[in-house]
């Protein structure tokens, strides 16, 4: 039986994750097998994951972890539809063709002569490529052995949760992809831009010089937002060119905004309040690129919160338990879960935590993923009591939440059950936004991943991840309005598109912070505007220094509207100051 695979690739733009054969059903771009990593990896996007698996005993796993790729945008080869000519060239041209073959390992594949010999050729010509474990307690001997060798696996054999294994695997992919990465960006052309006397100034950058090109380094392509008025929601916009000779470490990204006395109560800002940010973050917590259980470090951080005296609190994602950062130092203690990262159902246990709720008495609302729970952390307690979710006495089934909200009311919190499309007011268990199954109609959510609850409007602003959209739905209303993103859900990176937006969170004027995942930004959306501007990070570059993040998952604001970003695959909190 043929277990070598070979798959169509796709338009990583489609947000169906479907796109037709290329014409003649063959690789796009042929690689020879005697080049080098670097030179094999010239286009990852032109790429595509090779899956290879043993037809008979993986074949479900292998479709689902197709289907799951292609849906967020990456090119996948099967065998089972595309492979063309003979088996060995077919086979050979699928992982030359690659930049991650996935090892989808059992006894069946070791012992199968199609899948020894994709194994091998991935390890003869270099190859990139990601044990992924699909029998309990199997360890892989002989020729198999010696190729994977010490490299961690992905454990999707049962009964691990599916979904945690998946994360996992992403992870590990984008971390080959930021290693591969050839960067055309030289973050050291980003300067700052003088102030005129009447707006403020964002440096944006629409074309990047070469290094190669001297004269363009005299010429950046500067956008100048002026006049950003909030009453009938105007932006005007002028281009210049300007010399520049001198490189600068900062540039400081400035929003002028402008807001009339009727539009929404503001007692704490002014009419007129300038919203600007240094592009460079500090890192308050966490090592770049380094992950760990130790008091300063983390794994995979995911939301983030303030209590009452402004203490920052991290759901440290992967290591299953919540960081408090002690003031004014880069190190934390665990304020719920275990220090060491166990993990586990269990009262004083969490199992991927990833949003944190403080009621007004301090006492924290924990959304424990895997285990499809949110749990109640009293002040001070070392373990929790579930309200929401398996065993809660609320009786709400939930499908891997992703956080809460309050409402506003003290004693009503909405839930977001993600993998049931849905939001859930607690304690009624009344569903109230969503609950019609994915899709993209607007009746229906399509995993919602971070939302925030409008207390002005009565509404809920929600990260519609499936469709890289943000939606508001009102209260007691039975559909969504679009607010920003590809009116057809298809991924971008305009000022007007998302990458699988991720967090959001919104100011005390209305407007719209949001994580644009993939896109490694945090994008700023004034109030009513469905276009954005980048306030922290480079669109499409990820990596790890002060400027730039590396898929972003949440952002939240202190009450100085500084900007906290959890630069999740940095495995680090950034900081960005507002000036």
């Amino acid at each position: 039986m043929r277990t070598n695979v070979v798959e169509v690739p796709m338009d990583g733009n489609n947000a169906t994750g479907s796109a037709p054969p290329t014409p003649t059903g063959q690789p796009q771009t042929q690689i020879s097998t005697t080049s080098n990593c670097d030179q094999r990896m010239q286009s990852i996007s032109e790429r595509h994951i090779m899956i290879s698996y043993h037809h008979d005993s993986s074949h479900t796993i292998a479709e689902t972890l197709r289907t799951q790729l292609r849906m967020i945008g990456y090119n996948v080869w099967m065998d089972r539809n595309d492979l063309h000519g003979s088996i060995h060239g077919g086979m050979a041209a699928a992982v030359e063709n690659s930049f991650i073959v996935l090892f989808c390992i059992n006894h069946e594949y070791f012992n199968s002569e199609f899948c020894e010999k994709e194994v091998k050729y991935t390890d003869k010509i270099h190859m990139n490529f990601i044990p992924c474990l699909l029998e309990a307690g199997y360890q892989p001997r002989s020729w198999l052995g010696v190729i994977i060798g010490d490299q961690l696996y992905i454990d999707f054999s049962p009964p691990n949760n599916f979904a945690t294994a998946f994360e996992e695997l992403i992870a590990e992919i984008k971390a080959i992809e930021n290693r591969l990465q050839i960067s055309h960006v030289d973050t050291s052309m980003l300067r700052p831009v003088e102030d005129t006397e009447n707006t403020t100034v964002m440096s944006t950058l629409t074309t990047i010089p070469s290094a190669s090109n001297q004269a363009q380094h005299d010429c950046l392509r500067c956008v100048i937002l002026s006049r950003l008025q909030r009453h009938h929601q105007t932006l005007e916009t002028q281009s210049y060119n300007s010399s520049i000779k001198k490189k600068s470490a900062n540039s400081i990204i400035h929003v002028s905004v402008k807001s009339p006395s009727n539009t929404r109560p503001i007692t704490k800002y002014p009419n007129n309040a300038t919203l600007r940010w240094n592009s460079s973050g500090i890192t308050i917590v966490g090592t770049a690129g380094v992950s760990g259980t130790n008091s300063t470090l983390l794994k995979i951080p995911y939301g983030l919160a303030f209590d009452s005296s402004n203490t920052l609190y991290i759901a440290d994602y992967s290591n299953n338990r919540i960081q408090k950062l002690i003031t004014g130092t880069l190190i934390c203690t665990t304020a719920a879960g275990q220090s060491d990262g166990t993990s586990g159902n269990t009262p004083d246990k969490f199992n991927r935590p990833t949003g944190i709720l403080f009621d007004s008495n301090d006492n924290m609302y924990i959304t424990d993923r895997v285990n499809n729970r949110v749990q109640l952390w009293n002040k001070g307690a070392s373990s929790g009591t579930t309200v929401a979710g398996t065993g809660g006495t609320s009786n709400i089934s939930l499908y891997n939440p992703t956080t809460c909200v309050s409402g506003s009311t003290s004693d009503t919190m909405y839930i977001l059950d993600t993998y049931n499309h849905r939001i859930i007011s607690y304690p009624s268990g009344t569903v109230v936004a969503g609950g019609n199954l994915a899709g993209t109609s607007n009746t229906q959510l399509n995993y919602p991943v971070g939302f925030v609850y409008d207390s002005v409007s009565q509404s809920f602003l929600i990260s519609n991840y499936g469709t890289n959209k943000i939606v508001r739905w009102l209260l007691g209303a039975y559909n969504w309005t679009h607010v920003a993103g590809n009116v057809n859900g298809n991924t971008g990176s305009d000022s007007s598109s998302f990458n699988q937006p991720l967090g959001i969170t919104m100011d005390p004027m209305g407007n719209i912070y949001v994580a644009d995942t993939t896109n490694h930004r945090i994008q700023f959306f004034l109030a009513g505007e469905s276009n954005g501007t980048t306030i922290a990070g480079i669109t499409g570059v990820s990596g790890n220094n002060s400027t730039l993040l590396y898929t972003p998952y949440w952002v939240i604001l202190d009450n100085q509207l500084n900007l906290y970003v959890s630069d999740t695959f940095n495995h680090r909190v950034q900081k960005f100051v507002r000036y």
